[in-house]
């Protein structure tokens, strides 16, 4: 069940978040047609991206991913692997809301 982010969660996240760059995992590109890239969104039920994609103008359409547990559509370029990036670049200092797509109309995220 989803419930609202705290403070005392960005420990916990900034501890994950470190463990994911000692670890190195590879940050792949792969490169999709705008009809896969719709399957996979959908297969996830992400809406929020589906609107991402259909304002995406150029094709192919790419996506970057890090181990099979996670990916997101991106132009890049990226590091070549978690390992790249400083512990100490990553800092989580409070919690805020925002709005999808900075549109107070819009669904608070």
């Amino acid at each position: 069940p989803s419930r609202k982010l705290s403070e005392a969660d960005l420990k916990l996240i900034k501890k994950e978040m470190d463990k994911i760059i000692s670890k190195d995992y590879p940050i792949v590109r792969k490169e999709v047609t705008r009809d896969e890239a719709r399957e996979m969104i959908q297969a996830i039920g992400e809406p929020f991206k589906l609107e991402i994609l259909d304002s995406i103008k150029t094709e192919p359409i790419t996506i970057y991913s890090i181990g099979e547990e996670w990916w997101d559509l991106c132009a890049g370029p990226h590091v070549e692997s978690t390992g790249q990036l400083p512990k100490k670049a990553i800092q989580l200092q409070s919690v805020a809301g925002a709005y999808w797509r900075g549109d107070e109309k819009r669904e608070m995220l």
